[in-house]
């Protein structure tokens, strides 16, 4: 079940593809059913590729009353391996930034959304978010998830974005030192940034497919990022709430299964 009783709406999805430069990207979208206009999401994804999680998570979203597009940052391809997620996120971190770009504007033109543009990044997708919060002028939140800050901590210098991120305090790679830094810069930020450490867990603490996955702080982060995404780009109000057997039909969806 779903950690709030928010209201849920019915979603359409689907494939398209985005006009980067002379190419096509692929991505995948989300948006209510119903006709009216919706804040839109921009959500980069993590480090294994635009899989059957990223697509459920999105449409997830999406019922909150946001249209979402994911431009897949792979190409189509999946990462299988911590080796094979290595190469394909160092080409992504390349040629991730034109990639929003051209997502934000195929999602800030379209019918259905109101022209408000928050950004969502998972894992390297938030270093992509990170970026995007500096460098995109207008973007009205942005939301990161276990993104490593170090790289970027110049950046956080210049940022007028609100900014939202989450962490777990025993991550070896996002160590304490880290999540220190990046405490100690935001307070010297225009922007309003906001960190969260939750703690004795990982990165992985929000991925449901991982050992290392722990519900109730998941929950929490959910919870949070909503209000955070709902504070910031308003979405429509709607007339009833999911009742729980559509709850239990939206948790059974079968892209949740497996990586």
């Amino acid at each position: 079940m779903y950690e709030t009783r928010r209201v849920q709406r019915r979603v359409t999805s689907g494939h398209i593809n985005i006009v980067v430069g002379d190419q096509m990207l692929p991505a995948f979208f989300s948006h209510p059913e119903g006709g009216k206009r919706y804040p839109g999401i921009i959500f980069l994804h993590h480090d294994w590729g635009l899989n059957g999680q990223v697509r459920a998570w999105t449409r997830r979203i999406a019922e909150s009353g946001y249209y979402v597009m994911v431009p897949d940052l792979y190409e189509g391809q999946l990462a299988h391996s911590v080796e094979e997620s290595r190469h394909l996120r160092e080409q992504s971190l390349e040629s991730g930034p034109a990639r929003f770009a051209a997502a934000r504007e195929a999602l800030q033109t379209h019918h259905n959304c109101n022209g408000k543009i928050g950004v969502i990044g998972w894992q390297m997708g938030g270093e992509l978010a990170f970026q995007a919060a500096v460098r995109s002028p207008g973007l009205k939140a942005a939301v990161i998830l276990c993104a490593n800050p170090e790289p970027y901590l110049e950046l956080v210098l210049q940022n007028q974005t609100p900014i939202l991120a989450f962490y777990g305090d025993a991550d070896p790679v996002i160590t304490p030192l880290i999540l220190n830094q990046f405490s100690v810069i935001i307070q010297d930020s225009p922007g309003l940034e906001r960190m969260i450490v939750y703690p004795g867990v990982s990165a992985e603490y929000i991925d449901e497919r991982s050992a290392e996955y722990h519900p109730t702080y998941a929950a929490k982060t959910w919870m949070r990022m909503l209000d955070f995404l709902s504070e910031h780009l308003d979405p429509p109000l709607e007339e009833r709430a999911r009742t729980p057997e559509e709850d239990e039909e939206v948790m059974d969806d079968p892209d949740l299964e497996g990586r």
